[in-house]
């Protein structure tokens, strides 16, 4: 029997998602049928216009490996994520719910993103997908260049730091911060074996760079809520992976708390400039003066998406939010507030 860092009884690694197997490939015979039945593409689908929330060109809708091919040639190899007309539904007693419709989105390596929206979006579904947690019903999603449905989504999971608030509530009671921390590297709730000396100082430097370098020790749920908060941002980032998915980071948090975490978050992207950071939340002023890019979204469709200054704007935000809103800005930050009445 193995056991975690903090003394709790694991009998294998035991990890908060699963993924099944991806399924077996077609035979040749089995392809050249398949191809044979499939009808003549739509003309007009094919020439619809698709909105691109990269910075230049839009992932060209090419397969597998001539998109592979341009990239290695034209400068695509540092996309992140790439989601072309990506769409995900839930059906209940014969009723098909569209959560997320026929998105297209781009990110690079990086870029800060803020996924804003009104509860109810989205913005939560979109961002399990770009961290490999789901795959989309429908249309292509490729994240750290690997295309959901072809690779297990658990090898995708171990490249990406996740933060999100259900996780801090699956720990169990006598876990310290450190081991807490600890646990991103394997990406598992308990650790697996005795971590490293390597580890533990990787462990230690990452609770040092969010803040809280002496809370180590600390029973994690004698932490605040702010200094747990730091503590799950220290997990993400011990993996030193290139993409962080955070949602709702500072849901919960008091002022003070929040402040803090944002200068942690702040410090760790200014310490990792190749980092790319995806960031859900609808708090605008929750959004970190490092975010670079936003996408806006309402009933699962895009509002806007692109650089901060072009995406998120007053009308933007308003039509998004469906009330009349006025953006302030201020240290780098941005405030919403009611438009006056005309």
């Amino acid at each position: 029997m193995r056991r975690s860092f903090s003394g709790v009884p694991s009998a294998s690694p035991v990890s908060p998602l699963v993924d099944p197997p991806p399924s077996r490939s077609p035979s040749r015979h089995e392809g050249r049928r398949a191809r044979s039945r499939r009808p003549a593409a739509d003309p007009g689908r094919v020439g619809k216009a698709r909105l691109s929330a990269s910075v230049g060109a839009p992932l060209p809708a090419r397969p597998r490996e001539t998109t592979a091919a341009a990239a290695g040639a034209g400068g695509l190899n540092d996309v992140v994520v790439a989601f072309e007309q990506v769409s995900l539904w839930r059906s209940s007693a014969g009723v098909r719910r569209t959560l997320l419709d026929r998105i297209d989105w781009t990110v690079r390596a990086g870029q800060h993103w803020g996924i804003v929206g009104p509860n109810g979006a989205g913005k939560t579904t979109l961002l399990r997908i770009a961290s490999a947690q789901m795959r989309p019903s429908d249309g292509i999603a490729e994240v750290l260049g690997e295309r959901l449905g072809r690779v297990p989504l658990q090898e995708l999971r171990r490249r990406i730091g996740l933060v999100e608030p259900a996780l801090g509530r699956r720990f169990y009671p006598d876990q310290r911060a450190i081991d807490v921390v600890l646990s991103g590297i394997s990406g598992s709730i308990l650790l697996v074996g005795e971590p490293g000396e390597s580890e533990v100082g990787r462990a230690r430097a990452a609770l040092a760079a969010v803040g809280v370098p002496d809370l180590g020790a600390r029973r994690f749920v004698s932490c605040s809520e702010g200094e747990r908060a730091r503590i799950m941002l220290a997990r993400a980032l011990v993996t030193e992976a290139p993409l962080l998915a955070l949602d709702e980071p500072a849901g919960g948090l008091d002022l003070g708390g929040r402040e803090l975490l944002l200068e942690a978050f702040e410090h760790a992207v200014g310490e990792r400039p190749g980092l790319t950071t995806l960031t859900v939340t609808h708090h605008i002023e929750e959004l970190a003066p490092s975010t670079s890019h936003a996408l806006l979204l309402r009933e699962g469709r895009v509002i806007s998406a692109g650089p901060l200054a072009d995406a998120l704007t007053d009308g933007s935000l308003s039509e998004c939010f469906g009330l009349p809103l006025r953006l302030e800005r201020s240290g780098g930050r941005l405030f919403p507030t009611r438009a006056p009445r005309t």
